[in-house]
């Protein structure tokens, strides 16, 4: 029995470095893991937040009878994000030079129900709030008209569309104006 017990206490030691390793082991394993899946969550997420893409395909400007100035623009939104998410609201974002100073006018879409005839394709108006599924393009126009002739003499120096969706994040697009004409009230359609 003496015989059995000094075998075991020869054993004991190199059974507890042996367990020791094993739990070194599989904690390493788990941190692994664990790290691993982090790193699956972050890039999840931030999949998660993407935000929305804005493409300009045609735009036009034209004066009205009353002196003001009215933009219209064909808009592609794409939500590249894994979750829905809507567009809040909309501006033209007017960058302009009087005298030395720069100024920006913030200009809300328009009301205007009547499609101007020279845009491209046959396209919808965009309705602000708009929403996007995951991984959904919404095209369509979607014009700004100027809240007096405000910009009608002064030196422009870009045009920004500037959306911003639930989140409040912001993205945006230079408009540049592919045409500047005249369009008559009644060569708009609805």
């Amino acid at each position: 029995m003496w015989d059995q017990l000094k075998s075991l206490a020869d054993i004991a030691p190199a059974l507890s470095v042996s367990i020791a390793l094993l739990a070194l082991a599989v904690s390493v394993f788990g941190a692994i893991t664990a790290r691993r899946a982090y790193r699956i969550s972050k890039a999840q997420e931030k999949r998660r937040l993407l935000p929305i893409d804005v493409y300009l395909v045609d735009s036009a400007a034209y004066p009205l009878d009353n002196g003001r100035q009215r933009y219209a623009f064909v808009l592609e939104l794409y939500n590249p994000s894994e979750n829905a998410t809507s567009v809040a609201s909309a501006e033209l974002h007017i960058g302009f030079k009087e005298n030395t100073l720069s100024y920006i006018l913030k200009i809300p879409p328009d009301n205007d129900q009547n499609a101007p005839a020279q845009l491209a394709g046959n396209q919808e108006r965009i309705m602000i709030p708009v929403r996007l599924n995951a991984g959904e393009t919404v095209g369509g126009w979607i014009s700004f008209t100027t809240p007096n002739e405000s910009v009608e003499w002064h030196e422009i120096d870009s045009y920004k569309i500037q959306l911003t969706d639930t989140l409040r994040r912001t993205t945006s697009t230079q408009a540049i104006l592919l045409t500047q004409r005249r369009i008559d009230s009644d060569q708009e359609t609805k």
